[in-house]
Order: structure tokens, then C-alpha cells, then sequence
């Protein structure tokens, strides 16, 4: 994909994918599994951009001046614009999803130590079976 191309539904799922490879690559490094934290966080916001394209029946992401709305990073919004009832998620995912929540694309800024055991709750809730991509994609 170039600058400047649209970008789909499947774009973002296959961007996800990166991210999960990342994570899975980074979660055990004691140094860098921030990086997998991170990544976690970010696969679950291009998930949910591939739905709002999905659900919306477009073709492919929509510019800024159209839909300024949607350029967030707060997950909560996006689960928003998704159409996706947050009161309706299933019992067994809640906990997950708490766990994405706590996600904040400005913690990528913080110089802070992360502790191993919040990177691999983090993938896990994200990645694992049964894990929040996985029902993202399934809706």
C-alpha cells in the first residue's frame, strides 16, 4: 500500500496481523514488552476500523474532512462508531475487554518500565482464543 491509497477493510485486518506478530515477538522481552503492550492496543483499534468500514458498507477508510470523528485512537469512541453494543458483549469477554480498554495510544510515550505480566495479560486479552480480535472479527 503507497501513500495516499485507500485504505480497506482488509488493510486493517492485515495490519492487525502485524501487530500481532510483534506483540507475540516483544511480550517475553523484559526491556521491550511495552512494544507488545502497544501493539496489542493498536491491533484492537484497526480491527475496529475494519468493522466501521464493514458495517458501513464502505469500500475503504474515509478522509478526515468527511468523518473527523473518526480519526481517534480512544477505543472507546471507535467502539462507538462501530455500531457495537458494549452492553450486549459477551459475559466471558468482558474482562478482556476491560483489559484492551486500558490501552492509551499516549502511553507509547511514557518512558516508564512496564511490568512483563501487564504485556502478556494484554495479549492475551487481545490475541488469545476466545480474545477481543477474534470477536471483533467475527461481527
Amino acid at each position: 500500500m503507497q501513500r495516499g491509497e485507500a485504505i480497506t477493510a482488509d488493510d486493517f485486518v492485515a495490519r492487525a496481523e502485524d501487530k500481532r506478530a510483534v506483540a507475540y515477538a516483544m511480550v517475553n522481552d523484559r526491556k521491550h514488552c511495552r512494544e507488545a503492550w502497544n501493539a496489542a492496543g493498536t491491533a484492537v483499534e484497526f480491527e475496529l476500523k475494519a468493522l466501521i468500514i464493514r458495517r458501513r458498507r464502505w469500500n475503504a477508510w474515509p478522509s478526515k474532512d468527511s468523518y473527523p470523528e473518526l480519526y481517534t485512537h480512544d477505543l472507546k469512541v471507535l467502539f462507538k462508531e462501530s455500531g457495537v453494543d458494549l452492553t450486549a458483549v459477551p459475559p466471558e469477554l468482558r474482562g478482556r475487554l476491560k483489559v484492551a480498554f486500558d490501552w492509551d495510544r499516549m502511553h507509547d510515550y511514557d518512558a516508564g518500565k512496564m511490568a512483563r505480566i501487564v504485556a502478556r495479560q494484554m495479549v492475551a486479552a487481545v490475541f488469545g482464543k476466545g480474545g477481543v480480535c477474534e470477536w471483533l472479527r467475527s461481527l
